[in-house]
């Protein structure tokens, strides 16, 4: 499942526990504008290429990000920081090299996103942050590869499969 998630850290609007639709083009706009974010990516092998299978991108956060890499034959696992740019033309579908890989998207992202308005200390999927924040939640095409089942042995952790992997 490709799911992008932009957090907008130390969000000072109100209106919190509200939910709406947000143009996509907007969120590529916002990320264009940013020299850099924070990302989480699960990658895809596809033939000669690493296919975007799942993203998390945080920006407003310039708290120092200790940065990760787990490749394994099947998918790659990467949490850097990327130049805004670079990840706005990846939620519009423009392949991209990434951390030496070439990363390819699924196809375009849906033209909408869920937006999610969360309090300060509020969890959702496993983050919690003090202040409040505002998520975007934008699904991928159901018919993208899904990645392989399997043991995941390689220059990282050892996983019993890619969805343990996904959460680590």
């Amino acid at each position: 499942m490709r799911l992008v998630r932009v957090h907008t850290l130390r969000e000072r609007e109100a209106g919190h526990g509200e939910q709406w639709q947000t143009d996509t083009a907007a969120l590529v706009a916002m990320l264009s504008e940013r020299a850099a974010v924070n990302v989480r990516l699960a990658l895809v092998a596809d033939t000669q290429q690493w296919r975007l299978h799942h993203g998390q991108v945080t920006f407003d956060d310039d708290a120092p990000l200790k940065e990760r890499a787990w490749r394994y034959s099947t998918a790659t696992f990467l949490e850097l920081r990327l130049p805004g740019p670079t990840v706005a033309a990846l939620l519009r579908g423009d392949d991209q090299d990434v951390h030496d890989l070439r990363v390819v998207s699924p196809g375009p992202a849906s033209s909408s996103a869920s937006t999610h308005r969360l309090r300060g200390q509020e969890e959702r999927d496993r983050v919690t942050t003090p202040w409040p924040r505002t998520e975007w939640t934008i699904n991928r095409d159901i018919d993208a590869p899904q990645p392989g089942y399997g043991l995941l042995i390689g220059d990282g952790p050892s996983f019993l499969n890619f969805d343990q992997a996904l959460s680590a």
